[in-house]
């Protein structure tokens, strides 16, 4: 996947021959694009900054990270969503400036209180991609990002962006 679009950035893909000595090092790698992002660089949305998690630990690393590549399971890599490592950061920075582009990337934003808290989706349908952030107050959690892998799900997300979208449009941004 290659393209310009500011939204979406390339691939990062898992090395063609996979063991486990190299798959430890695509890991690492990975853990190193988030942290970069999520932690050495500050990423602001809606004027807070965006932080991972790292209360709790696997490994050494945030939970979080393990969300957004493997799912909820947070066994085994899904590589999907591995590849897009680089998309939450891109994502939440540019998804404004996404409504003018030439490239199919169009983000979608609306937010769902879920367990009395604030959480904002922004999500691309062309993509089948989605980024989740908890409001927090003075910040915002990443509380996951992910490749949508079915198409129930793509279809389930775009009724809830539409359904938030008819009810309140302050609700929901296109």
């Amino acid at each position: 996947m290659s393209n310009t679009c500011k939204c979406i950035p390339n691939l990062y893909e898992a090395p063609e021959q996979l063991n486990l000595e190299n798959y430890k090092k695509y890991e690492d790698d990975l853990y190193r694009i988030i942290e970069e992002d999520f932690v050495t660089h500050d990423v602001i949305f809606m004027g807070k900054k965006v932080f991972l998690d790292f209360n709790k630990l696997q490994d050494g690393k945030s939970d979080t990270f393990f969300h957004v590549i493997c799912g909820d399971k947070k066994e085994y890599p899904n590589f999907r969503r591995a590849e897009r490592i680089k998309f939450p950061r891109q994502i939440i920075e540019n998804y404004m400036e996404c409504d003018n582009c030439e490239n199919d990337c169009k983000i979608k934003m609306f937010f769902k209180k879920i367990k009395g808290k604030k959480r904002y989706h922004l999500f691309s349908e062309e993509n089948r991609y989605m980024v989740v952030l908890e409001d927090e107050g003075k910040r915002m959690k990443l509380v996951t990002a992910f490749y949508i892998d079915q198409t129930y799900k793509l279809y389930n997300y775009k009724k809830d962006y539409e359904k938030i979208f008819q009810k309140n449009k302050d609700d929901a941004i296109n």
